[in-house]
């Protein structure tokens, strides 16, 4: 059957131009695959004069993207521009997937097709937990990052249905994401019962995301041969919210699993600015409590940094000095006052919010 994406997923690659032929390859495979990889080759890169001008209009297209390739070679160790690429993904959080740029044509191969495994996620449910299930399709769809397999979408006709959700099951099989929603009544379906052995046999447990619609189901999966592997699994256990919010506290949760507080963040700011040509202000805010929530207990200094950003600067938030400061100060305690991120160090961002406070607040920190 000839796979369509649901998703439009732009794969930004970082290379040095002296790869040119060999990211090209790396690049038809992903397109063939359904990805829009962006392979910049700027002849403008040699002028010095440009290199600031260049380099914003990188970083913005990073900050616009949502997946990332490090093509590593020796000519990649070398580039300035690979080096600042990085350290931009560094700096704010994100996360990025390496190859090695010359290996064989087979192993690029074998790179692509996990990581089509790695951009996937398979939702299961039974027919009683369909409206759920696919509000849960449409909003996780949105986010330009996985490709979403969800069967009433996927079953056209003509094709078997089991061979049909048996290959994309297969699909996500070792790194893919399954998520299956488990309601009273999805206990009693046969069909699910053998996705979820399928689930089981093929996936990662640490991929399987269960989520209960009833509390009382968790202990009920004890009872079922099949489901009882599930308990093994990080459930999410949405029976303690009211019926309106269990979808969106249910792909909260799922989100939190899928990206770093940095994806989320840029993913937030997406939304707010329309970047990727869908403008959702509640989606935004959503995005924006989410990454208030997990920078704030993350053990990633850079994550920390960024919430003080957003004090400093007042991103989404209200300006409150004090608290950048406090944030700067935790991150430098933790990396040391030389750590470099952006264009400065922990002591100069410190130092600069210090000044700031003692420019407009009396109430200066010791």
């Amino acid at each position: 059957m000839e796979e369509k994406s649901n998703n439009e997923i732009w794969v930004f690659l970082s290379h040095s131009n002296k790869d040119f032929t060999q990211v090209r390859k790396l690049r038809n495979l992903l397109e063939e695959n359904g990805f829009r990889p962006i392979m910049l080759y700027l002849r403008s890169k040699e002028d010095p004069s440009k290199f600031e001008e260049l380099k914003q209009l990188i970083f913005d297209e990073i900050d616009h993207r949502n997946r990332f390739i490090y093509c590593k070679s020796p000519n990649a160790e070398e580039s300035t521009w690979v080096d600042k690429e990085l350290k931009h993904l560094e700096d704010t959080n994100r996360g990025y997937d390496k190859i090695d740029i010359d290996s064989s044509d087979e192993t690029i191969k074998g790179f692509v097709e996990n990581y089509k495994i790695k951009a996937s996620i398979f939702i299961s449910s039974s027919h009683h937990d369909s409206v759920i299930a696919e509000k849960i399709y449409q909003r996780l769809k949105k986010f330009d990052s996985f490709i979403v397999y969800y069967p009433p979408q996927m079953v056209l006709a003509g094709y078997s249905f089991a061979n049909t959700i048996s290959d994309a099951i297969d699909k996500t099989k070792r790194n893919g994401f399954y998520i299956v929603l488990l309601s009273k009544d999805a206990l009693h379906s046969k069909w699910l019962e053998t996705e979820i052995s399928m689930a089981l046999e093929n996936n990662s447990k640490s991929n399987i995301i269960p989520i209960v619609t009833d509390s009382d189901i968790v202990d009920m999966l004890s009872s079922n041969p099949v489901c009882v592997g599930l308990k093994e699994c990080n459930i999410i256990n949405m029976g303690a919210f009211f019926e309106e919010e269990k979808i969106d506290k249910a792909v909260d949760k799922i989100i939190e699993r899928l990206f770093t507080p940095g994806d989320i963040l840029a993913l937030a700011n997406q939304f707010r600015d329309g970047a990727n040509g869908i403008c959702d202000n509640e989606e935004a805010q959503r995005l924006y409590q989410i990454f208030f929530y997990l920078a704030d207990r993350s053990e990633n200094p850079l994550a920390l940094y960024k919430i003080g950003e957003c004090y400093e600067y007042g991103y989404v938030v209200d300006v409150d000095l004090h608290k950048a400061y406090n944030y700067y100060c935790e991150c430098r305690n933790e990396l040391g006052g030389e750590q470099i991120i952006g264009e400065h160090t922990f002591n100069e961002h410190c130092q600069r919010v210090y000044n700031k406070i003692k420019e407009f607040d009396t109430k200066v920190p010791h």
